[in-house]
Protein backbone atom coordinates (compact mmCIF):
# COMPACT_ATOMS: atom_id res chain seq x y z
CA UNK A 1 0.00 0.00 0.00
CA UNK A 2 1.20 3.49 -0.85
CA UNK A 3 0.74 6.01 1.95
CA UNK A 4 0.48 9.75 1.33
CA UNK A 5 1.01 12.03 4.34
CA UNK A 6 -0.08 15.66 4.14
CA UNK A 7 1.07 17.96 6.93
CA UNK A 8 -1.32 20.89 7.22
CA UNK A 9 -5.03 21.10 6.45
CA UNK A 10 -5.55 24.73 5.53
CA UNK A 11 -6.17 25.85 1.93
CA UNK A 12 -3.20 24.10 0.30
CA UNK A 13 -3.27 20.90 2.35
CA UNK A 14 -7.02 20.42 2.01
CA UNK A 15 -6.89 21.13 -1.73
CA UNK A 16 -4.09 18.62 -2.31
CA UNK A 17 -5.87 15.97 -0.20
CA UNK A 18 -9.19 16.46 -2.00
CA UNK A 19 -7.62 16.45 -5.48
CA UNK A 20 -5.65 13.30 -4.67
CA UNK A 21 -8.78 11.62 -3.29
CA UNK A 22 -10.64 12.46 -6.48
CA UNK A 23 -7.82 11.38 -8.78
CA UNK A 24 -7.12 8.17 -6.82
CA UNK A 25 -10.78 7.34 -6.14
CA UNK A 26 -10.54 3.85 -7.66
CA UNK A 27 -7.46 2.94 -5.66
CA UNK A 28 -9.12 4.25 -2.48
CA UNK A 29 -12.32 2.32 -3.26
CA UNK A 30 -10.43 -0.95 -3.63
CA UNK A 31 -9.00 -0.39 -0.16
CA UNK A 32 -5.43 -1.30 0.55
CA UNK A 33 -3.91 0.23 -2.59
CA UNK A 34 -3.46 3.77 -1.28
CA UNK A 35 -4.09 5.74 1.90
CA UNK A 36 -4.25 9.53 2.20
CA UNK A 37 -3.75 10.98 5.68
CA UNK A 38 -3.80 14.63 6.74
CA UNK A 39 -2.21 15.86 9.98
CA UNK A 40 -3.00 19.23 11.54
CA UNK A 41 -2.79 20.66 15.04
CA UNK A 42 -6.45 21.68 15.16
CA UNK A 43 -9.77 21.27 13.42
CA UNK A 44 -10.76 24.95 13.22
CA UNK A 45 -10.14 26.95 10.08
CA UNK A 46 -10.58 30.72 10.05
CA UNK A 47 -10.82 32.21 6.55
CA UNK A 48 -8.32 35.06 6.66
CA UNK A 49 -9.84 36.78 3.64
CA UNK A 50 -12.83 37.58 5.85
CA UNK A 51 -10.76 39.47 8.46
CA UNK A 52 -11.70 42.94 7.10
CA UNK A 53 -15.39 42.06 7.37
CA UNK A 54 -14.90 40.92 10.96
CA UNK A 55 -12.95 44.06 11.88
CA UNK A 56 -15.69 46.34 10.56
CA UNK A 57 -18.47 44.27 12.19
CA UNK A 58 -19.98 43.20 8.88
CA UNK A 59 -19.48 39.56 9.78
CA UNK A 60 -19.03 37.72 13.04
CA UNK A 61 -16.01 35.49 13.58
CA UNK A 62 -18.19 32.38 13.87
CA UNK A 63 -19.36 32.84 10.26
CA UNK A 64 -15.74 32.87 9.06
CA UNK A 65 -14.88 29.64 10.91
CA UNK A 66 -15.02 26.21 9.33
CA UNK A 67 -14.24 22.71 10.52
CA UNK A 68 -11.38 21.25 8.51
CA UNK A 69 -12.89 17.79 8.87
CA UNK A 70 -15.96 19.03 6.95
CA UNK A 71 -13.83 20.41 4.11
CA UNK A 72 -11.92 17.18 3.50
CA UNK A 73 -13.12 14.33 1.31
CA UNK A 74 -14.55 11.55 3.52
CA UNK A 75 -12.05 9.07 2.01
CA UNK A 76 -9.17 11.07 3.54
CA UNK A 77 -8.06 10.17 7.06
CA UNK A 78 -7.79 13.29 9.20
CA UNK A 79 -5.74 13.42 12.39
CA UNK A 80 -5.91 16.57 14.48
CA UNK A 81 -5.27 17.78 17.98
CA UNK A 82 -2.42 17.03 20.34
CA UNK A 83 -2.86 13.24 20.21
CA UNK A 84 -2.85 12.63 16.50
CA UNK A 85 -2.18 15.75 14.48
CA UNK A 86 0.28 17.91 16.34
CA UNK A 87 3.50 16.87 14.71
CA UNK A 88 6.87 17.48 16.33
CA UNK A 89 9.36 15.84 13.96
CA UNK A 90 9.77 14.63 10.39
CA UNK A 91 12.44 12.04 9.62
CA UNK A 92 12.97 12.38 5.86
CA UNK A 93 15.59 9.64 5.65
CA UNK A 94 13.30 7.00 7.21
CA UNK A 95 10.09 8.52 5.79
CA UNK A 96 8.50 8.83 9.19
CA UNK A 97 6.39 11.41 11.00
CA UNK A 98 6.88 11.34 14.74
CA UNK A 99 6.71 13.15 18.01
CA UNK A 100 2.96 12.87 18.47
CA UNK A 101 1.73 13.32 22.04
CA UNK A 102 0.90 9.63 22.35
CA UNK A 103 4.36 8.61 21.09
CA UNK A 104 3.04 7.11 17.85
CA UNK A 105 4.76 7.34 14.48
CA UNK A 106 3.46 7.32 10.93
CA UNK A 107 5.40 5.90 7.97
CA UNK A 108 4.72 7.35 4.53
CA UNK A 109 5.73 6.87 0.92
CA UNK A 110 4.91 10.41 -0.24
CA UNK A 111 4.98 13.59 1.84
CA UNK A 112 3.32 16.95 1.22
CA UNK A 113 4.22 19.80 3.57
CA UNK A 114 1.53 22.48 3.50
CA UNK A 115 1.84 24.04 6.94
CA UNK A 116 1.08 27.57 5.81
CA UNK A 117 1.68 30.37 8.25
CA UNK A 118 0.69 31.46 11.68
CA UNK A 119 -0.39 35.04 12.21
CA UNK A 120 1.00 36.82 15.23
CA UNK A 121 -0.34 40.06 16.51
CA UNK A 122 2.33 42.68 17.06
CA UNK A 123 2.12 46.16 18.37
CA UNK A 124 3.91 48.55 16.07
CA UNK A 125 2.77 51.71 17.77
CA UNK A 126 3.45 52.08 21.48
Amino acid sequence: MKRVAIVGASFAGAEVANKLAKRLRWELARGGDVEISVFDKDNDFLVQAMYPLIVFNSLSEEHAKWRKSELLDPRVKFYHGPRGGELVSIDLRNRELGGFADGSKYNYDYLVIATGLSLRRRRYLD
